[in-house]
């Protein structure tokens, strides 16, 4: 029997999704035959979209999370994108031989389209991947959209017993009837911790003007904390209607220390595109200057955004090895007609002291191969990628020309996974993390 979920709140604000969950724990088809290469990568299919329903947009697959353990990774995504909001249903594609093949489906109980159907909810939205290692149970928390006709949007998790292989049925997480958003969902594993085997997923109130609240299947973790801030943000807004904003991506490594990446346009010369920049504490609460990663020289014009990071927590401080992937766009200063997005990577074996260069293993594609949305063509609100033993697996959104009025967009990983190491450049662009900036037009903030 599912443990039961308490909803406990924190005053914050909307968009510390990833930060306030990592800081506050310190922690953290069969295959598709579909095998496309991209520059210098391969890029292996990892699910399709099967729906048919006409109010969402089909093939669409957007917005992946992943997550690994041992030699188990799981990764879960929206499938058939409606253009207003939300997808047809939650779909997965699991590993458990170190990411050399994969296993899809799609979740039960979510929609009318799933299988079996709900009776209940319309839509579902903002995948998201733990595992408990005490109980040997992998999660993934999701949104429910508009129960029984309502404007509300609950928080739900699904329940695998068997390294993701199979789904259970929802289980509530958050029903009040308020409007939920932007859930995230970790699990202690650390043996030594006194909250081992606890799992907490954030979620946002809407209702209530994005208060922040967590909810644990057990009774811990239910302390208090005040925002911290990391950084002020300055961020150049994607051109071509792209739907790409400044959500961070955090990871630890096998100390506890926390390393957060995100898109910023401060080293950028009149904020003309941006780059991806990082900070580190071992804390929460102290944290290092942001840095600059050198993917690009300064003043190129490549504009980088929706960084998905990974860190091997086999790895730790100054030897920590680091993978992010990112979408770009080789010239920041394009249309929708014109913009060309890529996918790359660089890696760091030194915890971020220095990069590997910019790498692409996707694209070009035109934005209008993407799933239409109203805020913007998509990929995904987020990406990620997870180390599985020494390489790290992406997942990304990859599309190709649409045949007629259906979208060719799915779900792909890179074939045999990244790896970190090659010519690194020094990470030597910084500035004050607590400092103040014309350019700022927000804070990053942490739990």
């Amino acid at each position: 029997m599912a443990a039961p979920w308490l909803v406990v709140a924190f005053d914050s604000f909307r968009g510390s999704i990833r930060i306030l969950v990592a800081v506050a724990l310190a922690l953290m088809f069969a295959l598709s035959s579909t095998i496309l290469a991209f520059a210098s990568s391969t890029l292996l299919q990892l699910s399709s979209d099967p729906f048919t329903n006409s109010t969402s947009q089909h093939k669409t697959e957007v917005e992946p999370d992943t997550f690994a353990s041992g030699s188990t990774l799981v990764s879960a995504f929206q499938v058939g994108r409606f253009f207003n909001g939300g997808a047809s249903d939650i779909g997965f594609a699991t590993s458990t031989n170190d990411g050399k093949s994969f296993t899809n489906g799609f979740l039960p109980g979510t929609t009318p389209f799933a299988t079996p159907p709900s009776s209940i909810y319309e839509r579902v939205s903002h995948p998201s991947v733990a595992f408990d290692a005490k109980h040997g149970v992998w999660l993934i928390s999701f949104l429910d959209l508009f129960p029984n006709g309502s404007s509300s949007v609950d928080a739900l998790v699904g329940r695998s017993t068997d390294r993701g292989l199979t789904w259970s049925t929802p289980v509530p997480v958050n029903t009040d009837g308020h409007f939920n958003d932007k859930n995230w969902t970790v699990c202690d594993d650390t043996v030594s911790s006194p909250f081992y085997g606890h799992c907490y997923t954030e979620f946002d109130d809407n209702t209530l003007a994005d208060l922040i609240q967590v909810s644990t299947s057990s009774d811990g973790g239910s302390s208090r904390s005040a925002a911290t801030k990391i950084a002020a943000v300055a961020f150049h807004g994607i051109a071509g209607g792209i739907r790409a904003g400044i959500l961070p991506s955090a990871e630890i490594d096998g100390v506890g220390n926390v390393y957060v990446v995100w898109p910023d346009c401060h080293f950028e010369p009149g904020c003309t595109a941006n780059d991806l920049v990082f900070s580190t504490s071992t804390d929460g609460v102290n944290w290092s200057a942001v840095t600059r990663i050198p993917l690009d020289p300064i003043g190129s014009g490549v504009d980088h955004f929706i960084p998905g990071l990974a860190v091997d927590r086999s790895t730790s401080d100054g030897s920590a090895h680091l993978v992010v992937t990112f979408y770009f766009y080789p010239h920041a200063n394009c249309t929708a007609s014109t913009c060309q997005l890529d996918v790359g990577f660089p890696g760091s074996t030194d915890g971020g002291a220095s990069w590997t260069s910019n790498t692409q293993i996707a694209g070009p594609m035109s934005l209008n191969w993407l799933a239409n949305t109203s805020q913007g063509r998509m990929v995904g609100d987020y990406i990620s990628t997870s180390f599985v033993e020494a390489p790290a697996f992406p997942a990304v959104a990859v599309a190709s020309a649409p045949t007629g009025s259906t979208f060719n967009e799915a779900i792909f990983t890179v074939k045999g996974g990244l790896s970190v190491g090659g010519s690194a450049h020094p990470a030597s662009d910084h500035f004050n993390a607590g400092s103040n900036d014309t350019l700022t037009g927000s804070s990053l903030t942490a739990q």
